[in-house]
């Protein structure tokens, strides 16, 4: 998964507005980009249980590109790249127990990343939804890949 070309290509989308923005500033901006990534990880989470394979993928893809929208916005998307050797070890961990707990820590890390300014946390939150995604819902690289292409077209 070429996660530079990913990030590379969501800097010619243009984002969802979850909520409209009362008035446009840079903060405002960023916030709506968080409501975005959260409504996206929620809509991923509903579907994993019970959505079809293409819904999953939809909704992963759809997560993704929340978490490069925002990185890109904050010019730190060199943190969310993973080496080969990085990604292989990710798809070598356990599954997780609950798909609940694994919500609610993403929430958690994002919400601390936005109103603490905590990149790391953002980073932490990059790496569980990047598992939930490899390992937890078994989803094949090669087909996020042309999800996420299709989703940005």
């Amino acid at each position: 998964m070429d996660i530079a070309a990913m990030a590379k290509r969501a800097l010619h989308h243009y984002p969802r507005q979850v909520i409209p923005l009362k008035k446009y500033s840079d903060q405002e901006r960023l916030n709506g980009l968080y409501t975005d990534l959260l409504c996206s990880l929620s809509d991923l989470m509903e579907v994993s249980n019970k959505g079809s394979n293409p819904e999953k993928y939809q909704a992963y893809a759809k997560v993704l590109l929340a978490f490069f929208m925002i990185s890109n916005e904050q010019k730190t998307s060199y943190k969310l790249l993973l080496s080969d050797e990085e990604l292989q070890k990710m798809r070598a961990k356990w599954q997780s127990q609950s798909f609940n707990a694994v919500y609610l820590i993403a929430v958690r890390l994002l919400e601390k990343s936005h109103f603490e300014h905590q990149l790391s946390d953002f980073v932490r939150a990059w790496h569980v939804i990047l598992k939930y995604g490899l390992v937890d819902l078994a989803l094949d690289e090669q087909k996020i890949v042309a999800y996420y292409n299709e989703l940005t077209a």
